[in-house]
């Protein structure tokens, strides 16, 4: 609608990717052991506000929870959210679909990662 609002997302748990063999587009392969490598770490958040370049009823954008669910939590303009004040604030949907997009963020370049929960963080 035209305003703006500026937001941090906290997220209590943290996550570990395991990742490998993309760089960009291209898959490099392997790295041997004790040899060095080069990695392109990335995060999608286009899995969780969506992407404006695809249709709207593009995969993508209708499993995003989008923008929405974050600005309902704005006081002042201004979210600074945790995992219970999303839970408590949004709608039980948006946040069981935000709780499923998180451990897909972690890529190497279009590679996915594979995801481990390693605990709270506080």
């Amino acid at each position: 609608d035209g305003e703006t609002v500026d937001f941090t997302l906290n997220f209590g748990d943290s996550f570990r990717f395991n990742c490998g063999a993309f760089v960009g587009d291209d898959r490099l392969g392997i790295v041997e052991a004790g040899a060095d490598g080069m990695i392109e770490m990335t995060f999608h958040f286009d899995h969780i506000f969506g992407d404006a370049e695809l249709a709207a009823d593009d995969s993508l954008n209708v499993l995003a929870p989008g923008f929405d669910p974050f600005a309902g939590l704005a006081e002042d303009g201004v979210v600074m959210a945790t995992d219970t004040d999303y839970e408590m604030g949004m709608s039980a949907e948006d946040f069981d679909i935000l709780v499923n997009i998180l451990p897909t963020l972690g890529h190497t370049g279009e590679g996915h990662c594979l995801e481990t929960l390693t605990g709270t963080t506080g």
